[in-house]
Order: structure tokens, then C-alpha cells, then sequence
């Protein structure tokens, strides 16, 4: 997981300075590991004051290297943006459309920039130990923000959400429920748990949600950043932590994306309220058996679409297919109307307590389903 910014229009890059040479951007996570273990650490402050935004870039480096650097990177821009902003502003620029158009992404990135220090402020509000670990305010933008002390968990976790959930507007939501999933996490286990909120893709509209191409270039995203994340342990001197991915609706169609084209480095895979996640059966993502976990809440018409490959939730699809029922409250005409594709990670849920068993290595304590169809 990486930061990659953009200012005026121009992309930061990779550079070098009186100090240690940084490895060139979009250099191997391994490789990043390596070169960050073996850097004394009076150039590992040298690199941080200097080049925070870069050295952000690098995936491969420890979650607690990649917080700071991203944070200082994140006040640099915030201040940057509203000073270009204000600059603009103050030029009447209605006449002008490639001056114009500056402001409308000036605006965006400055949205997207300032709802991330927010959710920072409002989890240091709450005591909650955060990172953050991918910064990227270019396109729709990409954000991934640790719950816990990735460095040290013993199981990592990473959310990934479905349709409209982008930078712009589904940062706050999925840190939510990253911070619910990680709470139930405790609950079930005394093992030390992180969640990451990965809202690292161009999550579709209503316009695009009918088609794959959002869902593969973010599967391409996914398997890199879990790589990074992976990686990143052995700079640390640790083992790799057990690691979840946890697909939402059509996120659970990004995460059959990166599993089924790439080795992921995880262990377990949890797909709820899933469309399809572009394989015929479990045995495509890539897991050993037992390893893909499918919750499909009992009024979720979206889990019976069937829109991106056979239903995940059929028998025949060979998956662990778990009881995803939501949390007591939630008004029977909103189950009606297909509301309990909104309730997966609601709190006292046998949906929540479930994905917190995967997520703790409890995956065969899960209350089974026998709801799905299939022989």
C-alpha cells in the first residue's frame, strides 16, 4: 500500500538527495523491505523530512513508516491544495475552461484529502491506534486506513466495499466498519487483530455496476497492496500475520478478480451479499478447501444475481457458506425492500460474529447455512 499525489497538475516521483538513494517507484515490495531493513536510522529520518511523499510510495515498508510519511505528505497537501484553491478563486476563472477544470480537481482532491484527516482525528478521538497506509488523490483516488498495529497483529484483516464506495465518498463508511469488524475481533479472540479500510479502487454508479472493468483493475490494486502488506512484516522482523480479505457486494467481485489472476498472500477469503466473483467455483480464488467463506444474508436480492458467475452462495459452488443474518432492529419493510444487503457488519449480527471467526483463524466455529440453492 502506497501514497501517490499529484500537485498542479504534475506527479511527484521518485527522487534522491543528500542522504540514501530511495528505490525507484513501483520497485518490488521485497525489494523495499530490504532496502528499508538495511538503512541506518539516522537516513531513515533524513528520508522522511525530505521526502515524505515519496518515500509513502514505497510499498514494502513497515505500516508504522508508511503512517508517517503519508501523514506528513497529507498536511503538505491539504495546505497545498487550499492555498492553489484560494489562488484560483480569487482569478474569476469562468472564462478560462483548462483553469476551470484545475479548480473542479482542486476541489475533489482537497475533499478527498480533508475527509482522510477527519476520519485520522475522529479515530484519535476515539483511542483507536490508526495508519494510514495508501494516499493517492489522483482519478477517483485511493485510500486505505489501518485499525491496529499492522506491524504486530497476529491477524490482519482488509474490508473491501462495493458500489459507490470511492475515495470521495466511502472512506468514512469503511473505516466504520473496519472499526466494528475489529471490535467483534476481540470479542471472539484475545489475539491482537488489525483491520485496513481499502477503499483503493474507482468503486462503480449505477452506470458502471452492471460491468467487470471496475472490479479487474481493482483486483489488480488489491493483490499488489495485499502483497505490500505482507511484505512489510519482514522489515519488522516478524512473521507474516493471518490474513482476510473481506468483499462486500461488489467488492467481493474485485476480490475474485485479484484471486483468480493472481497468487494472493492470503488466507482466507470472505465474500457477502456477492453478485458473482468472476469463477465457477470456490477452487478458482486460489484457497485451499474450506478456506472461501460465503455470507448471503436471507433478503439480499443482490446475492441471487448471479451477475458476475454462478451465485457464490449455491451449494455446487463449493464454498463454507456461513449464516449471515443481520443485527436485531433493522425494520421489517427495509428487509422487505432488499435491506439486508446493508447489514452485514451490524453490531450483535450473526453476520459480524461470523466474519470476525475467519478473521481470528476460527473460521470452523461459524454457524453453517443450509439457505443457499444448488445441490
Amino acid at each position: 500500500m502506497a501514497a501517490a499525489v499529484s500537485l498542479g497538475g504534475q506527479s511527484v516521483g521518485t527522487a534522491s538527495f543528500d542522504g540514501p538513494r530511495l528505490p525507484p517507484s513501483g520497485a518490488d515490495p521485497d525489494d523495499v523491505t530490504g532496502w528499508w531493513t538495511a538503512l541506518p536510522p539516522d537516513q531513515r529520518a533524513v528520508a522522511m523530512r525530505s521526502y515524505a511523499g515519496q518515500l509513502g510510495a514505497l510499498a514494502g515498508l513497515p505500516s508504522a513508516a508508511r503512517d508517517a510519511a503519508n501523514r506528513l505528505e497529507l498536511a503538505r497537501l491539504v495546505a497545498a491544495l487550499r492555498a492553489e484553491r484560494e489562488l484560483l478563486a480569487a482569478r474569476a476563472l469562468s472564462t478560462i475552461p483548462p483553469e476551470l477544470n484545475r479548480m473542479a480537481s482542486v476541489r475533489q482532491q482537497l475533499a478527498v484529502a480533508e475527509n482522510v484527516a477527519r476520519e485520522l482525528a475522529a479515530l484519535a478521538r476515539r483511542g483507536r491506534p490508526a495508519s494510514l497506509l495508501t494516499l493517492d488523490l489522483n482519478g477517483y483516488g485511493r485510500v486505505a486506513i489501518g485499525i491496529g498495529d499492522l506491524d504486530r497483529a497476529r491477524h490482519v484483516a482488509v474490508v473491501v466495499p462495493g458500489m459507490g464506495q470511492d475515495a470521495a465518498r466511502g472512506v468514512g463508511r469503511t473505516v466504520e466498519l473496519a472499526g466494528r469488524l475489529r471490535d467483534e475481533a476481540a470479542r471472539v479472540s484475545t489475539d491482537d487483530t488489525a483491520v485496513v479500510a481499502w477503499v483503493g479502487y474507482a468503486a462503480p454508479g449505477w452506470a458502471q455496476v452492471p460491468f467487470p472493468t471496475r472490479a479487474r483493475a481493482g483486483g489488480r490494486s488489491l493483490a499488489a497492496d495485499l502483497r505490500a502488506l505482507a511484505s512489510a512484516r519482514t522489515a519488522t522482523g516478524r512473521d507474516r500475520p493471518h490474513l482476510t480479505v473481506v468483499g462486500h457486494s461488489y467488492g467481493s467481485t474485485v476480490v475474485g478478480a485479484a484471486a483468480t489472476t493472481t497468487a494472493l498472500p492470503a488466507d482466507d477469503l470472505v465474500l457477502l451479499g456477492s453478485p458473482g466473483v468472476l469463477a465457477r467455483r470456490a477452487a478458482d480464488l486460489g484457497r485451499p478447501p474450506g478456506r472461501v467463506y460465503v455470507g448471503e444474508a436471507p433478503l439480499d436480492p443482490v446475492a441471487d444475481l448471479g451477475a458476475f458467475g454462478p451465485d457464490p452462495g449455491d451449494r455446487c459452488f463449493g464454498a463454507t457458506r456461513m449464516r449471515a443474518d443481520p443485527g436485531p432492529g433493522v425494520p421489517v419493510w427495509e428487509r422487505l425492500t432488499g435491506g439486508d444487503h446493508s447489514h452485514y457488519f451490524d453490531p450483535d449480527s450473526e453476520s459480524l460474529r461470523n466474519i470476525a471467526r475467519v478473521v481470528v483463524g476460527r473460521g470452523g466455529e461459524v454457524t453453517r447455512s443450509d439457505t443457499g440453492r444448488g445441490q
